[in-house]
């Protein structure tokens, strides 16, 4: 059986909810997969510690990270990481344009089968497309960790990252796009269904 390393986001920004831990927690059982939920902190250093951490202790054979991207109208698996931090995270550090880590490639691919979830997903009658950049905010240093980390340490584990719409409950009074949980809790796992 393969173990999956699946993690989501705590809330944060002002939010009561974080849609990616709350589909992540949800998910049911994925025949042949063994899955291994937790929950990150949305800050550089701190979620970026807690993954290593967590791929050292579990030994995944996969480790998929998800988290809520605003305005984004699709589940959107990343194909790219890269090695840069700008932005405030939950913890209050700023980072302005920082490396993740100093000496390290600029950019990373995703070892996911990107391609094939975003086909699942759909088949699965959710809205998916490939997404080519995660950002540079705590998502993206999470996705790039986890790639780099496992090759600095020869980990045998396929590494990505998939973004998540915000939930209706939301954005109730914004005009932002947002997909129901029970629809992006499906097309994770038809997604994971790929590994």
């Amino acid at each position: 059986m393969k173990k999956v390393l699946l993690t989501g986001f705590a809330p944060f920004g002002g939010e009561n909810v974080n849609p990616s831990w709350l589909a992540v927690s949800q998910l049911p059982d994925i025949p042949g997969l063994e899955i291994v939920k937790r929950e990150l902190p949305v800050s550089f250093y701190g979620a970026a510690k807690q993954l290593a951490g967590l791929m050292d202790e579990i030994q995944p054979d996969y480790v998929v990270s998800v988290g809520q991207a605003a305005g984004r109208k699709a589940v959107t698996p990343e194909l790219v990481a890269i090695n840069l931090m700008s932005g405030t995270d939950a913890d209050g550090v700023s980072m302005e344009d920082a490396k993740i880590a100093i000496g390290g490639e600029n950019a990373l691919f995703s070892t996911l089968p990107v391609n094939e979830m975003v086909e699942a997903a759909k088949q699965a009658g959710v809205p998916a497309q490939r997404s080519l950049s995660a950002g540079a905010y705590v998502c993206n240093c999470v996705m790039y960790t986890a790639l780099c980390y496992a090759k600095l340490r020869k980990i045998p584990a396929k590494c990505g990252f998939i973004h998540v719409p915000m939930i209706p409950e939301q954005t109730q009074e914004k005009p932002i796009p947002s997909l129901p949980l029970e629809e992006i809790t499906k097309a994770l796992e038809a997604m994971l269904a790929c590994l």
